[in-house]
């Protein structure tokens, strides 16, 4: 091609181009709509090759209300038709829905799980502040992807909010990876920055004791490469793009009380909480990534009164699924330890559900002793009656402050 023949094809090229781009600029979208936009190139110009694992990940940066006030009550926000799209790159990627709720009474994040369609977890909202992870997909590259010359990545996502009036802001980034595993595996980091540590006398160790930023996949950051919007470690989920704010739309059918769907068994957590005795706080730490949807081992599995199978732990942390109840139809019982510190009392969450459908949540306290010399508050025997008195649940406080799950028919 002769020198002048180039610069009429490269002057078309761009021509073109613009024109595409202000026509996408043009579109109108929904009001709680919103995209960002960033150039790979502006990162660094390392190709990324076909087979490589492409890492997104979305955080929040801030949620408050439209006048700029902080949540002070719990609050759920859906992320839906998220998706990312490439200027001529010829690949759309479709990311996760997930479910976000921000509840002051929250302060640690719990109970995340995840599918290669959804994402799901809770945070205090003053914890947002950190970078919050609200959604992340490991994508392999069909094919080269030459930053400048492969067009811009534009990630674009429609926000609703529980109630009217919520303001949210948020960012995205994307790292390359050489090698990658799959969903349940991932150890995902919840915030950025460092997470508070166990004493290593008191229980397992803290493993988000470090200065990574949120959405890290801890369990395959040694195989970050140069790419994407980052330069290998330590930028395990690459930098941040601008930041952009949109108000979420009211969600069709507001529950009352912002909730968490209840998790099926495919469901796999990727942290929870555990209680620290010896120094009376609550730190994370990871789950064991063994596909099922108990932290623990079960150590009973029984046959209830009326037909139902039932199964549950011995060993119990907070915000874990301690004990569920498969009805003949099919339907289940899950129910969870909703965690407190040292000698604050724990209290338990029913989840009915039949499929994808929630029947019903509850929650009741376990029973207490009073308070003794020093103030503290032992949970003693609970006994909770199911299905008409046919079958029980006894709930008890292990030596070391888990909780014991058994059933029995009477």
């Amino acid at each position: 091609m002769t020198p002048n023949l180039r610069w009429v094809f490269l002057l078309a090229a761009s021509t073109l181009f613009a024109s595409s781009a202000a026509s996408a600029q043009a579109q109108t979208m929904p009001s709680c709509t919103s995209a960002i936009r960033v150039r790979f190139d502006k990162y660094g110009m390392t190709q990324i090759p076909t087979g490589s694992i492409i890492w997104f990940t979305g955080v929040l940066k801030g949620v408050h209300t439209a006048d700029g006030r902080a949540i002070t009550s719990p609050v759920r926000i859906d992320v839906h038709q998220s998706r990312i799209t490439f200027g001529i790159w010829p690949h759309t990627i479709t990311m996760p829905d997930s479910t976000v709720v921000l509840d002051p009474a929250i302060r640690v994040p719990r109970r995340l799980w995840m599918s290669p369609q959804k994402l799901n977890v809770a945070y205090s909202p003053s914890a947002v502040s950190k970078e919050a992870l609200f959604d992340a997909l490991p994508y392999e590259a069909p094919q080269p992807f030459i930053p400048h010359s492969s067009g811009p990545a534009t990630w674009t996502a429609t926000f609703a909010a529980s109630r009217p009036g919520i303001t949210i802001d948020w960012a995205w980034s994307a790292a390359v990876y050489s090698q990658f595993g799959a969903v349940g595996t991932f150890q995902l980091k919840p915030l950025s920055g460092p997470i508070e540590q166990v004493d290593p006398q008191a229980g397992p160790p803290e493993l988000y004791q470090n200065a990574d930023p949120a959405g890290t996949a801890e369990a395959y950051k040694q195989f970050v490469i140069a790419g994407a919007m980052g330069s290998g470690a330590p930028q395990y989920t690459g930098k941040r793009s601008d930041t952009a704010s949109v108000t979420a739309c009211p969600t069709a059918g507001s529950p009352d009380r912002a909730e968490l769907p209840a998790p099926t068994p495919q469901h796999v957590g990727e942290f929870r909480q555990f209680v620290a005795p010896s120094v009376r706080r609550s730190v994370i730490i990871l789950l064991p990534a063994n596909g099922q949807p108990f932290a623990s081992p079960v150590a009973q599995r029984v046959t209830l009164a009326d037909g139902s199978s039932a199964a549950a732990v011995r060993r119990c942390f907070a915000f874990d699924l301690c004990a569920q109840v498969t009805y003949t139809d099919g339907s289940q019982l899950s129910i969870y330890s909703e965690g407190a510190a040292y000698c604050a009392p724990y209290v338990l969450d029913f989840a009915r559900t039949d499929g994808d459908r929630t029947i019903y949540n509850a929650t009741r306290n376990v029973d207490h002793d009073p308070p003794g010399v020093l103030g503290c508050r032992r949970s003693r025997d609970t006994r909770i009656a199911l299905d008409g008195g046919r079958s029980t649940l006894t709930v008890s406080e292990n030596a070391d402050g888990t909780l014991n799950f058994s059933f029995a028919n009477p």
